[in-house]
């Protein structure tokens, strides 16, 4: 198969390959693996692309239709990965944002974790799901053109989810209520911004003759607004930096949240602070995440963000502490943000403590744990739940499809069914850290990559 592609990409004067594998099994992983590395192989002699789709994921589910995808194999082996951020509702399910902004974002996230964000293009869906309300009948796939004529039907509706960063269509046919849910100007434009956020390479669409003006119009901006660039068949081929961080004198430095092998953040144990030494005692990246910033001054204190925590010196005792992240938050005006965009209930009104002393307060606090076992559960499974999370500072919420519960320095989600980063009954925690960079709490200074020292 290999030996008939490679011929068809150089006969033809192709400039290469893009391997779309869908309906995998998940124990296809490491033959996929195998295949795109020598397809690679026999392609870059020829100065040709090798690139593959895969299915999204905010993180890196080994089972279902996302399980064959190895994200971090598939970055070193390719040029280029396309990231399918498209049809998370698909036409034979329920109606709803074929490209929800909180999905999209979290598997450009994970991707750009585990595999160089400059091989990741960010998947762009061009086509609308117009769904029978009330019905189980299967969706039909709407182009630009017809969407807009729907529009000028007598009663039709145009909205926009602010949460999903998605458009949407209401009207009626045969006196059926229908939706269409779809992405416009402004849905697209949203999307592309994940790309700067991650540094990713671009974009890629699906599919050509499906678009409008609206999207050209979203692409041309984004294009006007980045560095002048060439296109991807005339672009040098990326290559995976030999090391992406190393030992550095008094610390370690990271390139995995900056430019991989380039610029990134350090962790040092410099002027006293021995943040280096309290990370690896935490275990390192797979205890707080890797770093998001460089040190700096909050609140009158040294300041380090990392993924899963933020840490913060505290020179009258001696000791890193973690910063109650959703406090600040709260603090910050945050609170409608974080219930809009993750899900994050409100805090506790100041009067839940009145009349408690300190012993009172906490365990008032967490008996609200009672309220899901599988919570509470996972937090008191840490080694020191109150250092690593902090208390509750809410009730436990039903969201519908999920069960939440605000902490103050993490958020604690118990997911109802099946999502694409999590199966039902499994607990999954949000990382304060990453969300105070989304939020815009953090100083962009303190945020932005340095080369290594």
């Amino acid at each position: 198969m290999i030996d008939r592609l490679v011929a068809l990409v150089r006969d033809h004067g192709y400039d290469g390959l893009n391997i779309d594998f869908e309906a995998l099994e998940p124990s296809d992983r490491a033959g996929l693996n195998a295949f795109m590395q020598e397809l690679t192989a026999r392609l870059r002699p020829l100065g040709k692309l090798s690139t593959v789709a895969v299915a999204a994921k905010p993180r890196d589910l080994t089972t279902g239709w996302a399980g064959a995808y190895d994200y971090a194999a598939l970055g070193r082996s390719s040029d280029y990965v396309v990231l399918m951020t498209y049809a998370y509702h698909t036409a034979a399910g329920a109606p709803g944002s074929t490209a929800p902004i909180n999905w999209v974002r979290r598997t450009a996230e994970y991707a750009a974790s585990v595999a160089p964000p400059e091989k990741l293009l960010l998947g762009i869906g061009l086509w609308g799901y117009d769904w029978k309300i009330h019905s189980k009948d299967v969706a039909d796939v709407r182009i630009w053109s017809e969407i807009e004529e729907l529009a000028k039907r007598p009663g039709a509706q145009l909205g926009y989810s602010t949460e999903d960063e998605s458009a949407w269509l209401k009207y009626t046919d045969q006196g059926h209520e229908r939706i269409v849910w779809f992405e416009d100007e402004r849905a697209i434009s949203a999307k592309l911004g994940i790309i700067r956020t991650y540094r990713l390479a671009g974009w890629a669409a699906w599919r050509l003759g499906h678009e409008g003006p609206p999207a050209w119009n979203a692409f041309s901006a984004f294009d006007r607004d980045a560095q002048p660039a060439q296109s991807l068949a005339e672009s040098p081929r990326p290559t995976v930096a030999a090391r992406q961080n190393w030992d550095i004198p008094n610390g370690h430095f990271f390139t995995q949240t900056g430019e991989p092998g380039k610029t990134g953040f350090a962790v040092t144990d410099d002027a006293g602070v021995p943040f280096y030494t309290e990370f690896r005692r935490l275990g390192g990246t797979d205890g707080v995440g890797f770093p998001r910033s460089h040190r700096f001054i909050w609140n009158g204190f040294v300041t380090q963000v990392f993924q899963k925590a933020i840490f913060q010196w505290s020179p009258e005792r001696g000791v890193v502490n973690f910063v109650n992240v959703f406090d600040e938050l709260s603090s910050a005006g945050k609170d409608a943000w974080l219930d809009r965009e993750r899900a994050t209930p409100r805090p506790l009104s100041s009067s839940f403590d009145e009349g408690k002393s300190w012993p009172e307060i906490q365990t008032a606090r967490l008996a609200l744990l009672d309220q899901d076992p599988a919570l509470k559960q996972v937090y008191f499974g840490q080694p020191d739940p109150l250092r690593s999370f902090g208390l509750p500072t809410s009730r436990v919420e039903d969201r519908g499809n999920h069960t939440v519960v605000r902490l103050q320095r993490a958020v604690l989600q118990r997911w109802k069914v099946d999502v694409p980063w999590a199966k039902a009954g499994q607990v999954t925690i949000a990382n304060g850290g990453d969300i105070a960079l989304e939020a815009g709490v953090i100083p962009t200074e303190a945020t932005t990559p340095r080369p290594a020292p």
